[in-house]
């Protein structure tokens, strides 16, 4: 029997897509055989997707002859035909399949057939074959799993369910925390070939350290990926066995571990001045400040006690509170917003608001409160509750004896003066007024410039501490408050 391609269309019907192959398959003729037709055609005249039924017209076979429909591909989910033996017919199948259907004539001694592709879901989205009610585990099995998960109508849980690996997910774009939230366990992350760092450097980002280290990742993998060193402080992982891991001062200092953490743990301030985690510097009129490394800024621990730019220029609109010399060396000049910005020694500026909030962050890490937080989140207001925000009253009582010192002013409030951030705010109060300057709020608060123009102030009541913006409008900006510089 020689065969030939006789015809191969394409035709769309509705949402169906079909592909029509025509094959013209003839044996050796004998002349008494009936003759078989020229050319074999199947046509589609209707396509219920809902159904999953295609109704096939093919040619009639003439007297003596007959006619058979086939399944002719290799199919997971078979289909059928209502009368294989009858031209007129409907095929049942799985939308996802390409079925190949042939339609044969045959005289008993030769045959001809033609056979036609059907895809009944060749132009379907992903939504419209869920829609159809196709189930996820049969898309599995005919689809592309990047076309699955780009469609995004699956939770990461039902894939995993499903019996995809979670490095298969990983590599279509699924996170690592969506897929440790989804009960993956790091070790089996690991035996995917996921690398340690990897998984770290993703995770840190969404998940408190301390779980992290439960859940089995080297502490100081966490830090080399950014994890501040002073949460694997807060785990229990002490500095020595950081340092013993190849990681500077520097860096753990980099990572908010404060200066008294390091006098605890044994290291001389020799030491911390090697590595740069404390120095001083001095301004153009020779007054020496001492500045700290807290986080990754370095700042004064000293108020601002120039009245010379660093051009050796006079600065204007400055004071020391109650014009009163013995508080120059505790609390320095207090100046009004202008003032402020020409004062810092060069090289070092006016903090930004996200400068003070980074600032206040740290220190708040350092008493094992870890979370991120604005500067408002850190007040505490424990007669207002409706109005600001309340609940922090320990770790805003450890604030405050962290940063206080037994040279700083803070009055009767000062029970615990530890100063183990090395920051050392005083309570200096501020000056306000147009003709007449006020003097108010020595030993209870004072303030520090923001670049912006707007001040962050620190209020004593008794053993709570708020911490607040100023609005940075004009009437704030003529007050007088303490200056306190950073360094990026």
């Amino acid at each position: 029997m020689t065969a030939g391609i006789v015809n191969n269309d394409v035709m769309k019907l509705g949402e169906v897509t079909i592909i029509i192959l025509t094959i013209l398959g003839v044996s050796c003729k004998q002349e008494d055989s009936i003759p078989l037709p020229d050319n074999v055609s199947i046509q589609i005249t209707r396509a219920d997707t809902i159904a999953r039924t295609l109704y096939l017209s093919a040619s009639q076979p003439f007297p003596g002859q007959s006619g058979t429909w086939t399944i002719e591909s290799n199919h997971k989910r078979i289909g059928a035909f209502s009368n294989p033996g009858e031209h007129l017919t409907t095929f049942i199948g799985f939308p996802l399949e390409n079925y190949l259907l042939r339609w044969t004539i045959t005289n008993g001694e030769t045959s001809v057939y033609t056979e036609i592709s059907a895809f009944l879901a060749a132009d379907w989205s992903v939504q419209e074959m869920v829609d159809f009610g196709i189930t996820l585990t049969e898309l599995l099995e005919y689809l592309d799993l990047s076309e699955i998960v780009s469609s995004s109508l699956f939770e990461v849980e039902a894939l995993l369910q499903n019996g995809v690996s979670p490095a298969d997910l990983y590599n279509e774009g699924i996170s690592l925390t969506s897929l440790i939230q989804n009960g993956v366990e790091v070790e089996e992350l690991l035996e995917f070939g996921i690398s340690e760092m990897d998984i770290a450097v993703e995770l840190v980002q969404t998940i408190e350290v301390k779980t992290l280290i439960e859940m089995g990742l080297d502490p100081i993998t966490l830090i080399k990926s950014g994890a501040p060193a002073v949460h694997v402080l807060a785990s229990g992982i002490s500095i020595n066995t950081m340092i013993s891991s190849e990681l500077s001062l520097f860096e753990l200092a980099d990572g908010g571990i404060s200066v008294g953490t390091f006098v605890e743990a044994g290291f001389t301030i020799q030491q911390l001045r090697n590595e740069n985690i404390i120095g001083s510097v001095s301004d153009i009129e020779g007054n020496v400040y001492d500045w700290v490394k807290i986080g990754k800024q370095l700042w004064l621990k000293d108020n601002i006690r120039s009245t010379l730019t660093d051009q050796n220029k006079e600065i204007q609109d400055l004071a020391l509170y109650n014009d009163n010399e013995e508080y120059f060396e505790t609390d320095g000049y207090l100046y009004n917003y202008a003032s402020c910005y020409d004062a810092c020694p060069e090289g070092w500026n006016v903090p930004s608001i996200d400068n003070l909030e980074m600032l206040f962050h740290n220190l708040m890490s350092n008493i094992k409160y870890t979370s991120s937080l604005t500067i408002k989140e850190i007040s505490y207001y424990p007669n207002r509750p409706n109005n600001y925000v309340d609940g922090l009253s320990e770790e805003s009582r450890e604030l405050l004896s962290s940063i206080r010192s037994e040279v700083a002013c803070w009055g009767s409030a000062s029970n615990s003066n530890s100063n183990s951030l090395g920051f050392t705010p005083s309570g200096t109060g501020y000056i306000w007024g147009y003709r007449d300057w006020t003097y108010e709020g020595r030993c209870e608060g004072g303030g520090f410039w923001a670049s912006n123009g707007q001040a962050v102030n620190i209020w004593l009541n008794g053993q709570e501490i708020q911490i607040r913006t100023t609005t940075g409008e004009d009437g704030d900006r003529s007050q007088r408050k303490s200056c306190r510089c950073v360094k990026e």
